[in-house]
C-alpha cells in the first residue's frame, strides 16, 4: 500500500525575471549602437557604461537563479513532509 507521491519539477521555459533583464541588456545595446559615436572618449563612456549594465544584470541573474533553486528546494521540502504526515494519518486511520 505504497502510495506515495514526491513533487517533482516542471521546467515551464524562461524565467520571466531572466527575460526582462535580458530584453533590457538588449535594449540598452540598441540604444548604444544608435548613438553617433564619432568621438573617441564618447565611445569609451558607453563602452563602460554597457559593460557595467552587463554586469550587473549577470549578476542578479545569478542571484535570482540560487534564490528561486533555494526557494524550490525549500518548497518541495515542505510538500514532501506533508505527504508523509498525510500518509501516515491515513495509515493510523485505516489501522485503527
Amino acid at each position: 500500500m505504497n502510495n506515495e507521491k514526491k513533487v517533482e519539477t516542471k521546467n515551464e521555459g524562461v524565467n520571466p525575471l531572466v527575460a526582462g533583464i535580458t530584453g533590457a541588456i538588449i535594449g540598452a545595446g540598441i540604444v548604444a549602437g544608435a548613438v553617433v559615436l564619432n568621438d573617441k572618449n564618447t565611445q569609451e563612456k558607453v563602452k563602460i557604461i554597457v559593460n557595467d549594465v552587463k554586469e550587473k544584470a549577470e549578476s542578479m541573474i545569478e542571484d535570482s537563479k540560487a534564490k528561486i533553486a533555494e526557494d524550490e528546494a525549500t518548497i518541495k521540502d515542505v510538500a514532501n513532509k506533508t505527504i508523509d504526515k498525510l500518509n501516515d494519518k491515513a495509515k493510523a486511520v485505516v489501522n485503527g
